[in-house]
């Protein structure tokens, strides 16, 4: 079950994703170049741990283009410092 509560909720995040990159010839062979693109978001949802003492916390992500993730607690103070610093 997802607290839609906790302080965590409703803070901004980016991370950053691989996109194809689109080709000027469409004669263009081989695999599809890619790039990484820094989308945004925000906390949707915390999940407690799953004991006491354990630190297996989630963090759910809906980023602005409507993909859902879920973070561990590394993973978000990574992606809360990634969009305080953009």
């Amino acid at each position: 079950i997802w607290d839609k509560t906790h302080a965590s909720v409703g803070s901004r995040v980016a991370a950053y994703f691989p996109v194809p990159v689109t080709s000027p010839s469409p004669h263009r062979t081989g695999p599809a170049r890619q790039q990484m693109k820094l989308f945004y978001g925000r906390v949707a949802g915390y999940q407690a741990p799953s004991k006491k003492g354990a630190r297996d916390q989630l963090y759910r992500v809906q980023y602005d283009d409507g993909d859902v993730e879920d973070l561990d607690e590394k993973q978000l103070k990574e992606a809360l410092a990634r969009a305080q610093n953009k």
